[in-house]
Parts: C-alpha cells; structure tokens; sequence
C-alpha cells in the first residue's frame, strides 16, 4: 500500500552540523492523481524484485565459497550472480522509468532497455530521477525526519558496474582463449557490489520536477518485510528540492 504524506507545517529544520533537513506527516487528503499511484506500485513491485535478486546473488556467492563444488560448477554459480547484479543495475532503471511514465516519455525512452542509456535520457526529463540514499526516522508525535545520506554510489557507479557485469559475462576474445588464459572472478568485488546497492536502496527517494512530490521508499517494512513506498507532498508550488 502507497501512503500519501505532506510536508509537517514547521517545514524546513537545520541540524547543528548545518544540514537542511525536512519534517514530513501523514496527510488526511492527497491531491495525488490515481495514474501515480498505480506508478508506485509498479515500482515497489519491482523493488521487491531487486530485493529478490540481491538475496540470490549473495547466496551463490556464499555456496561458491563454502559448498564443495568442481571449478566448472563454481564458474557457473559465480556468472549466475553476475548476471543477477546486472538485471539488478537494469531494475533500478526501469523502476525509475516506470514511476515517471505519466510525465509524456518518448517512445525511445519506453521501448529503451539498456540501464545506462534509461537513465541518461530520463535525467533529461528529471534530474532528480536516481535513486537517492536517505537517512528515515519517525518521531513520536508521528511525523518523518529524513536526511540525504552520503554513500559511495551514484548513477555513475551504477553504469559502472552494469557495464562490467556485461563483460565479465562475455566468454572473451579468440587472443585469451589461444593463450588458455583461466576465466577469474573476484567474489569480494561482487559482493561489494551487491552491499553498495542495499546500501543505496535501504531506504531512499526520488523527486519529482514536475511535481511538488517526491516519494520515499522503505525496503523492509515488518512485520512481512515488505517495501513501503510514501508519497510526500509539499504545501509550497513547484519542484521539492532536496539538499
């Protein structure tokens, strides 16, 4: 279920290091329209499939590491998770897409499906449109306080590693296979990958610039773990922009 917030009447806070935060409260009413509320249940949809994805990815990794398996086994297990943390990267694109699907996209962008080239042309419609890293704490008098958090991956970082899970995946060049040169994986750089993108994702928004609206994103809700998604809405026109 989405549930629609609003920004709390005191709006705007500075913490004593200095950072803007913002205080948000559950709204009684929504202006939100139906079409953005049938988006956002595509995306926590899609985020429950990352969530999925991440678990497997993590789980081959462990079995390759801790199963006694033939080299030949290991290998495949090991492609297996790469190929996870890729569709994983393509995810994140296209549930971004899909929650900005009402904001008139060109066909090129809807029939897109290379992560990269998504996320490249939607920041032409929004800038805002990556997933951002927040900090979410509910206060006693039921009100959210939430605050960028700072963490070592961006939509740069995610191209990144989309576009190495693509190689590692390809058998290789005819110069590496007459030379006999082994295929090598490393299990530690996998798995750093897969903990940066929890980390992005637990939890996080994405703005709306067309739209005094953003929406933020819990990945475990108990007491099913389930994601939650709440639309936020603020009382003043134009664009949220976060610091």
């Amino acid at each position: 279920m989405t549930r629609f917030l609003s920004v709390a009447s005191h709006g705007l806070s500075v913490m004593a290091d200095g950072r803007i935060t913002r205080d948000w409260k559950a709204a009684k009413d929504s202006t939100m329209s139906v079409i953005l509320e049938k988006e956002s249940q595509i995306y926590m949809r899609l985020m429950e499939e990352v969530k999925g994805r991440s678990r497997i990815a993590a789980d081959k990794i462990l079995q390759v590491r801790s199963l006694p398996m033939s080299e030949g086994q290991k290998m495949v297990e090991t492609e297996s998770a790469i190929l996870q943390i890729r569709f994983i990267c393509e995810l994140l694109a296209l549930s971004s897409l899909a929650l900005h699907s009402g904001l008139g996209l060109s066909n090129t962008l809807r029939k897109s499906w290379h992560a990269d080239n998504i996320f490249t042309m939607l920041s032409d419609v929004n800038p805002n449109s990556f997933q951002t890293p927040i900090v979410l704490t509910r206060k006693d008098d039921g009100t959210f306080l939430y605050d960028n958090r700072k963490i070592p991956l961006d939509r740069y970082g995610v191209k990144k590693i989309y576009e190495r899970c693509g190689g590692l995946l390809h058998r290789g060049v005819l110069k590496q296979v007459l030379e006999g040169k082994d295929r090598a994986y490393n299990l530690d750089q996998l798995d750093i990958w897969i903990n940066r993108i929890v980390e992005l994702l637990s939890p996080h928004s994405i703005l709306f610039s067309k739209q005094n609206t953003c929406m933020i994103v819990m990945m475990s809700v108990p007491p099913n773990d389930r994601v939650q998604a709440y639309i936020v809405v603020g009382k003043q026109p134009g664009p949220l922009i976060l610091p």
